[in-house]
């Protein structure tokens, strides 16, 4: 499992002699996902609700997690629950590609596709050099999405000693009374939740770009629409 040192800006657990080092989790409800999937607007409805989530500053590393905490590497607090947002992967790329964070984005799953020689990405940590022609040039899943999706669908239970939802964002709408219930959330606050907004499809360039995206993720987007659109794992 891929682990980001820069987690938590606070001090790790004390080790137990021969016990590892342990990343301390200081949260107890996560909304995680391979992105363009109504992350945001989940995190921003549950803040509102007042769930113990990612503090700001390390939102960002908790929203696109690799692969789930388990205990042998983190500390992990009593009734910590994890939402795993999935999509059809198409229109989640061409979402993050609309709002500019494509190069950011790419950087945050730790992704380890194999890039042009001579390219580093931590050279491009914000500011875009790249569009979607250049990422499409490489023929291959620069995000990281299917092993972000293979490494939380299939995760043991065992290993982790927490629950996962996983939750499809095209049909969560039809869920909400079991996502309010898994977070223990009152029927009048899960009344509140915000409206399904369409998919802004506006840009004609990255338009003429989804057909070499459902090349790329075809197959991953198929899997996805047969995943139900509820499972806790």
């Amino acid at each position: 499992m891929i682990v980001n040192t820069a987690l938590d800006r606070t001090e790790h657990s004390e080790p137990a002699a021969g016990r590892p080092l342990l990343i301390p989790v200081l949260h107890t409800v996560q909304v995680t996902s391979f992105g363009g999937s109504g992350t945001k607007m989940l995190r921003d409805w549950l803040q509102e609700q007042g769930a113990a989530l990612p503090s700001e500053h390390d939102s960002g590393i908790w929203k696109h997690l690799p692969a789930p905490p388990t205990k042998d590497r983190y500390q992990i607090p009593e009734g910590y629950k994890v939402l795993y947002l999935i999509s059809d992967p198409v229109e989640s790329l061409l979402s993050v590609f609309r709002r500019g964070y494509h190069m950011w984005h790419a950087v945050r799953m730790a992704s380890q596709a194999r890039w042009p020689e001579g390219f580093l990405l931590e050279d491009h940590p914000t500011r875009p050099n790249w569009g979607i022609k250049e990422f499409l040039s490489v023929r291959s899943d620069c995000f990281g999405i299917h092993d972000h999706f293979r490494n939380w669908t299939t995760s043991h239970s065992a290993e982790r000693g927490y629950p996962i939802m996983v939750l499809k964002y095209e049909t969560m709408w039809e869920h909400l009374e079991e996502m309010g219930a898994f977070l223990g959330l009152r029927t009048s606050q899960v009344g509140r939740f915000p409206e399904r907004r369409e998919r802004t499809k506006r840009d004609k360039e990255l338009e003429a770009a989804r057909p070499m995206l459902e090349a790329i993720y075809g197959d991953l987007a198929g899997e996805i629409r047969e995943f139900p659109g509820l499972q806790v794992i």
